[in-house]
């Protein structure tokens, strides 16, 4: 019975990373998202039948906070418009059973272990597949050279779920000189969606994986393959945030290596925006930049006239990122959203880490990205984020290698 238990775990792990990929901001979460919820609740009930407990510890807050936020979003819709907004009920019902599920289900060590470790080597596989796809890419200088499988997506009229060969997942495609990249999506909507979670990937590798450094690195060759302007800064921003909550009083070689490779990561980064054709800010800006932060000073002028609950009006091209949503919802509404993230942060056993791991998906979705809704970041928010994680090889989805002595066997179940 106990050696089913481990089993179970490791089934659980892997149902519930196949439910991750199918919310938003996934790509085809857009329409499965049903599916993903009845999918969660199964994994519940899987996991309470076989370990008959539950375990919040005080953690329910995080979902009384989502509730407060949708509730507050509902009432405002409802006065300024007298009718329902169904979007807000879908979205307060994904949020809120994907993070009572992960609230539960990831608190074994076990299976958040299997699971995050999954959810990172998936990262991992398109990095590498990318590097496959590049030849490709170089020899034809056609980004989408041998496509494997395309399919439209009916609630995004302008996106195409595509994998390349041999499964690299890509939407849109950037000019350097002559030759054309695609940008690695790693099946979310965007590259600029896709970037906050390899840099999520980057800072938690090192808790799940005895030797992560090659993961590491392959992470980052993701992150770069993105072509995201907000994923270089966002990774620039990790590293000095990185830098400074490990700073220590005296300076050893260690940190001084360190210190040389973020000064040598900033001059590419400076000279890469400001020379090369395609990706300079220059280029951009003239889409990108402008469709993301254009429009403030409307925006400013609005949120004046009702700076506590907002407006009803509408400024076009401000849905980018939750603060230039903040003339219709206004203080209450961001402070509402916020102290969900706030209360995350104070669940968190080791601050440091829960600050690394979400700086990015914190920035992405305050100005850039439209993702405030997607169960995906309330997730990771949801994650324990304990002082050290275990890290047994014994723990992996792949390598099972249960031994026989009953003490060691004992050991590794009564850890799940």
């Amino acid at each position: 019975m106990k050696f089913r238990k481990v089993q179970i775990s490791s089934i659980i792990a892997f149902l519930f990373w196949i439910s991750i990929m199918l919310y938003k901001p996934t790509m085809i979460g857009a329409i499965l998202t049903p599916v993903a919820m009845l999918f969660s609740f199964f994994i519940f009930l899987i996991y309470h039948t076989t370990f008959k407990r539950i375990h919040l510890t005080g953690s329910q807050g995080i979902i009384v906070l989502c509730i407060l936020y949708y509730a507050y979003c509902l009432f405002l819709y409802y006065v300024r418009k007298n009718t329902v907004f169904v979007n807000y009920i879908k979205a307060l019902l994904s949020v809120s059973l994907l993070v009572f599920v992960s609230l539960i289900v990831l608190f074994s060590d076990s299976i958040r272990t299997k699971f995050v470790r999954l959810f990172i080597l998936a990262l991992v596989l398109w990095s590498l597949s990318y590097v496959c796809s590049l030849p490709v890419m170089l020899a034809t200088r056609n980004a989408y050279a041998l496509p494997v499988f395309q399919m439209n997506m009916p609630r995004y009229e302008d996106y195409t779920l595509a994998l390349y060969f041999p499964v690299t997942p890509g939407f849109g495609r950037i000019s350097i000189g002559s030759f054309q990249f695609l940008r690695l999506t790693g099946l979310f909507r965007e590259c600029g969606i896709a970037q906050l979670f390899y840099i999520w990937a980057i800072s938690e590798a090192e808790y799940y994986f005895k030797n992560p450094k090659w993961i590491k690195r392959l992470l980052v060759l993701g992150l770069l393959f993105c072509f995201s302007t907000m994923g270089y800064v966002n990774l620039v921003i990790w590293m000095c945030a990185k830098l400074f909550l490990n700073m220590k009083n005296s300076m050893d070689k260690k940190s001084f290596r360190r210190n040389l490779l973020l000064i040598l990561y900033l001059v590419i980064f400076v000279i890469a925006f400001a020379n090369i054709p395609g990706i300079r800010i220059a280029d951009k800006a003239k889409v990108s930049f402008n469709a993301r932060f254009g429009g403030y000073m409307e925006i400013f002028e609005l949120f004046k006239s009702n700076p506590l609950f907002g407006t009803d009006s509408f400024v076009e091209n401000s849905s980018s990122g939750l603060f230039q949503m903040i003339y219709q919802i206004g203080l209450v509404g961001l402070i509402l959203y916020y102290s969900i993230i706030l209360f995350a942060f104070f669940h968190a056993q080791n601050k440091k880490r829960f600050i690394l791991a979400n700086l990015a998906g914190i920035i992405t979705l305050t100005i850039s990205q439209p993702i405030w809704d997607a169960p995906l970041l309330f997730l990771l928010w949801a994650m324990p984020y304990k002082e050290r994680e275990s890290i047994s090889e014994k723990n992996s989805i792949f390598i099972r290698r249960f031994s026989k002595k009953r003490r060691d066997r004992t050991s590794y179940v009564n850890s799940v």
